[in-house]
């Protein structure tokens, strides 16, 4: 049992099976309501907090016990559902399993009192269960959609496809890539170009599951980054693949800007401009050192000004 206390709500009309029912779930430690016919537990679902699990006769007058589970289920789809029922009506308990509005069933005259907390403690464990599962799939649900806005927001192409090659995933980087206006439930073989798909296959075979990048050159001599990575496919154990595609080309240009800058500033100041090993004034004027070690143009200092020996200094 959790900390909280589960809630009971208890339906039937035989008022000695209900007051053995309730009590025997009261010491199990349940906070337990209970109602002698349909109507009376549909005013208790109507005006108490929500319960975890409805207990219910189906043959009771007035509002019968299938009736009372929809409007339960209306109101709370996470409530768990076990009905009881006599022999004769049996059929209809199994119905209501079949259709997923009972978790189980026990059938009239109960045996024993003391399989009933362990039938609830089921149901209870089940709907735990069920609950914590939708929370975990909103969550997954929603951080998918928030990939999904992520993906459409990048600048560069990106797509994923199955196995046999049917796209599952196109951003509009992608669309604007390869100028369609539609991409996934396309065939990559009639959308991409045959360089990009035959890379593609090559590295499915040759690379088997490890993620690649390389350099690739498409059409316009635009040079792009490929990376691709395999996906899994746990349905039937086989690989899809996704890519981001992103082009580098204005990068490509610059380095080679500033390539061609540095080759004319070598050509500038070395050799064939003037004498050989000369500056000319834009890089910067030197002249190699002489035989007797002093650089030319160097003036030499007379003695009597050299530091330590000028004569302001003896002063």
């Amino acid at each position: 049992m959790n900390d909280k206390q589960e809630r009971v709500l208890v339906v039937d009309d035989d008022v000695s099976i209900l007051f053995l029912m309730t009590r025997s779930l009261e010491r199990h430690g349940y906070e337990v309501e209970g109602a002698a016919d349909g109507l009376e537990g549909m005013e208790i679902i109507k005006n108490s907090p929500p319960f975890s699990v409805l207990l219910t006769d189906l043959m009771m007058p007035g509002l019968d016990g299938l009736e009372l589970i929809q409007f339960a289920r209306d109101r709370d789809p996470y409530i768990e559902i076990i009905v009881i029922t006599a022999a004769a009506s049996i059929e209809s308990a199994i119905s209501a399993m079949r259709d997923g509005k009972a978790y189980d069933y026990l059938l009239k005259p109960l045996d024993s009192m003391s399989q009933l907390p362990v039938i609830i403690d089921r149901a209870v464990a089940h709907r735990r269960l069920v609950i914590e599962s939708t929370v975990i799939q909103k969550k997954m649900e929603s951080e998918a959609q928030r990939l999904l806005l992520l993906i459409e927001s990048v600048g560069d192409a990106i797509l994923a496809a199955s196995s046999d090659g049917i796209i599952t995933i196109a951003n509009p980087a992608a669309l604007h890539q390869f100028a369609q206006e539609e991409l996934v439930g396309k065939d990559v073989h009639s959308v991409l170009p045959a360089k990009l798909v035959n890379i593609v296959e090559n590295w499915q075979a040759i690379a088997g599951n490890a993620p690649a990048s390389m350099e690739i050159h498409l059409q316009n001599n635009s040079v792009h980054m490929l990376s691709l990575t395999p996906i899994l496919e746990e349905a039937d154990n086989r690989w899809g693949w996704a890519m981001i595609l992103r082009d580098i080309t204005p990068l490509k240009r610059s380095d080679q800007l500033k390539t061609q800058a540095l080759q004319e500033a070598i050509g500038t100041c070395g050799p064939g401009r003037g004498e050989p090993g000369r500056g000319d004034g834009r890089c910067g004027r030197f002249e190699p050192a002489t035989s007797s070690g002093r650089a030319r143009g160097r003036q030499r200092i007379p003695a009597d000004q050299r530091l330590g020996t000028h004569p302001d200094l003896e002063r």
